[in-house]
């Protein structure tokens, strides 16, 4: 465990998704006077709330929030922007001697945290957005072609039904006409630069399984789908974002009437179990760097804030 430093006190509460990571968080602030942060890509964005399982506001009021409701579902915000809003909220309250709990499932928010990111140029909107059309008319399969031509060492670390790394590889490419792999060889830069201990919370396969199924019912009889509907009708595009959180898809594809009723919760199951297997495989390649802390353990450590 790294050692906390008076007044300067982070801990990241993280796990895969329906583990518990929001009611310990709060039972951690309640008892500690700690103050949270957000550490979900999906819980930035207004209006996705239910099917984020986004804190209620009941929750929010036992504790301070930051970084929740930050950011339109259609306008994603990059790890490097989250990064530096994170640092100055962190700092911000440590300036208050005011210990902190990040919170969250998106293990990469964490990395570039505690290690920075790799220094790549801003891709221009017109190279983004020209990715875009190509997408939707020519195919993912033609990119991945063309990723694997003009970076190969990329390519081979990402699944061939990635779009989003495969746009991202390409982005990189047509803008500065290196490989995006060869940025990752760069020293990474901007991160923390002070220590965050790391909590991993997982109640196991079986536990998981079971919270993930009845989560997907209490989501749809909290209005999931009259909240995806009304985001529809307030403009927000199908292709949005926001939209590409575990349960949105399938909420969709019911309004457009290709997903029956019945087929419903069981395909939002599917789809949380998915994304919970991939950040149960994501922590544990950063398990030599997460410790499994019991709930005194964790309590000692934030309460070290003086």
């Amino acid at each position: 465990m790294e050692q906390a430093v008076p007044g300067r006190t982070c801990i990241a509460l993280v796990g895969p998704t329906a583990s518990g990571k929001t009611e310990l968080s709060l039972q951690l602030a309640e008892e500690t006077g700690a103050e949270i942060i957000n550490m979900d890509a999906m819980q930035i964005f207004k209006g996705l709330d239910i099917g984020t399982a986004k804190p209620t506001l009941e929750e929010q009021a036992r504790a301070p929030h930051h970084l929740f409701d930050i950011q339109e579902p259609d306008s994603p915000l990059g790890a490097g922007a989250y990064t530096e809003l994170a640092k100055e909220t962190i700092k911000a309250l440590w300036e208050k001697g005011l210990p902190v709990i990040l919170v969250g499932g998106t293990g990469f928010y964490l990395r570039c945290l505690r290690e920075g990111l790799s220094p790549v140029p801003e891709v221009a909107p017109e190279i983004r957005d020209a990715l875009q059309i190509r997408l939707s008319n020519e195919g993912l399969a033609i990119l991945r072609e063309e990723l694997e031509r003009v970076d190969p060492i990329w390519a081979e670390k990402i699944h061939p039904n990635d779009k989003q790394r495969t746009l991202r590889g390409l982005e990189v490419y047509n803008s500065t006409g290196s490989p995006l792999s060869t940025f990752q060889k760069l020293p990474r830069e901007g991160g923390l630069g002070s220590p965050i201990n790391v909590a991993y919370l997982d109640p196991g396969q079986e536990t998981l399984s079971h919270r993930i199924e009845k989560r997907a019912e209490i989501m749809l009889e909290a209005g999931f789908v009259d909240e995806v509907r009304s985001l529809l009708e307030r403009g927000l595009a199908k292709e949005a974002h926001g939209f590409r959180a575990p349960g949105y898809r399938e909420i969709l594809q019911h309004l457009d009437g290709t997903l029956d009723a019945d087929e419903l919760i069981p395909a939002i199951i599917r789809s949380h179990k998915t994304y919970a297997r991939r950040q149960r495989t994501f922590f544990k390649g950063e398990s030599d760097r997460i410790e499994v802390q019991n709930l005194d353990d964790l309590m000692r450590l934030i309460a070290a804030k003086t």
